[in-house]
């Protein structure tokens, strides 16, 4: 059953790869991926081609956030979190023992690599915020109970 997610990008995780020319594919964990959060947006719709953001990117001060354009031809890729997923992963306190740890997926923007063809999804650890690339079946679905 799938959940319905909110649509709205304010306030939600980022991930981005900048760049004119098209990286591999095989490659997607060598990429120069950028993190943040939205903090705000010219328009709700992210198919809009004016749209704007504001980005506050990870292990930067506040006052460095920059307004992006999310479809000026400066992204190979432009991806927003979508919802909750498990997956498994190393026992940060016990690297031995394997556990299921919730991870942000996210739904693509901008996809210039054709990275919606591939089965590998990169998803992020809530927690810590390690970006890792899974296979799409390695991913279970989060309850929601209302």
């Amino acid at each position: 059953m799938a959940f319905k997610f909110r649509e709205e990008v304010v306030g939600k995780r980022f991930l981005c790869v900048r760049g004119t020319s098209k990286p591999k594919l095989s490659k997607v964990s060598e990429w120069e991926w950028k993190a943040g959060v939205i903090r705000a947006s010219s328009h709700d719709d992210t198919r809009n081609y004016e749209i704007s953001v504001l980005v506050e990117y990870d292990g930067l001060h506040w006052t460095k956030r920059e307004w992006v354009k999310v479809h000026d031809g400066s992204f190979v890729i432009f991806i927003v979190e979508k919802t909750l997923y498990w997956a498994e992963r190393d026992n940060p306190e016990k690297p031995s023992r394997r556990l299921l740890w919730p991870v942000l997926s996210f739904k693509l923007i901008v996809d210039k690599v054709n990275l919606s063809a591939s089965k590998v999804r990169p998803i992020e650890f809530l927690g810590d915020c390690l970006l890792t690339f899974l296979d799409e079946k390695d991913l279970q679905l989060h309850p929601v109970s209302y």
